[in-house]
């Protein structure tokens, strides 16, 4: 996987506003602050995980570590996630990897997420306006309990 973006450690902050990541879903955008995003890296390839849920995509190797792909599209639309049978379907996408707490976690776009400014503070499913468009915020372990909880919950579907 090449990175091709490392996110500081802390999101820089101009006046009122900071740095955030802005994931395109589809036609949905997700915003998440700067300070979670690990790194974005383009999918190469998914190690397939037998007998999970339609959310969990499969795993994908970063620096030797796998991690948990997501398509948070279901999350953010309450459409049905893409099938995951065909991991090839997903090469040349993204993966930005979310730090919480100990860990972390994949998610992937489409296209490759771009960077904004927002005095918004992101909350769980928060709207707000970002460069004229509506975007959902949420933080990554907000995200993460509810990938889970869904995840859990559609179990082998």
């Amino acid at each position: 996987m090449e990175n091709l973006i490392d996110a500081s450690p802390a999101a820089p902050v101009v006046g009122d506003e900071r740095l955030v990541v802005v994931l395109d879903l589809e036609g949905h955008r997700l915003v998440i602050d700067s300070s979670s995003v690990r790194e974005i890296v383009a999918v190469v390839s998914i190690t397939a995980l037998p007998r999970v849920s339609r959310l969990l995509l499969g795993a994908v190797a970063v620096r030797g570590v796998l991690l948990p792909l997501y398509d948070v599209t279901e999350w953010c639309t309450a459409t049905p996630a893409t099938s995951n049978s065909d991991l090839e379907q997903f090469r040349d996408h993204f993966a930005t990897i979310l730090d919480v707490g100990e860990g972390s976690f994949a998610v992937r776009t489409p296209s490759h997420p771009k960077l904004g400014m927002s005095a918004e503070l992101l909350t769980h499913r928060s709207p707000l306006l970002l460069e004229d468009d509506v975007c959902i915020g949420i933080q990554p372990s907000e995200l993460l309990n509810d990938l889970l909880t869904m995840t859990s919950e559609g179990a082998h579907q």
